[in-house]
């Protein structure tokens, strides 16, 4: 699989990446990210707030202490998901409105971790010593100690498209 492939871009694609700007079709699938992931956090809110009011009523009825504070504690995963919803938020619309891409050079390096307890894999392609994550057919397009050039967005860091260099 190419690179292209993997990262699903096109010649267009690449050509608005070397400009310094996100494409059209870049633009499109950021926004469908951001209403995917906000559909789920929305979602994950909605059930939170249902079973901490769940158990902190039953917990008040009943006067039983720990479900009082398995509802405190969901009132506070709820307040963490809001607060990376906002996070989301504001990386998704620094990287639309103002549409420019972030340029990185150097030598790739592929490391895989994997986690043990977990039974689970991390890709990443290292260039200047940064570490970005990527999915396993990115990870395999990839080649060890090739040189590329690596269009991010600039808030995000979300990986747009790249590109090998002649050495």
């Amino acid at each position: 699989m190419t690179l292209a492939e993997a990262l699903q871009f096109d010649e267009s694609d690449l050509a608005a990446n070397r400009e310094g700007r996100l494409s059209a079709s870049q633009l499109e699938r950021l926004r469908r990210n951001w209403y995917r992931g906000m559909g789920i956090s929305f979602g994950l809110v909605a059930f939170g707030v249902l079973a901490a009011t769940i158990f902190l009523f039953i917990g008040w009825r009943m006067e039983m202490v720990v479900l009082t504070l398995v509802g405190i504690t969901l009132t506070f995963f709820n307040a963490a998901v809001v607060g990376l919803l906002a996070q989301t938020y504001l990386r998704y619309r620094g990287d639309t409105k103002d549409g420019s891409v972030t340029k990185l050079e150097g030598t790739a390096s592929r490391t895989l971790k994997i986690n043990e307890r977990a039974r689970s894999a991390a890709y990443f392609v290292s260039i200047n010593g940064q570490e970005i994550r990527v999915n396993k057919p990115v990870f395999n397009a990839f080649e060890d100690h090739g040189v590329y050039c690596v269009y991010r967005a600039a808030f995000s860091k979300q990986v747009l498209s790249a590109e090998r260099l002649l050495s």
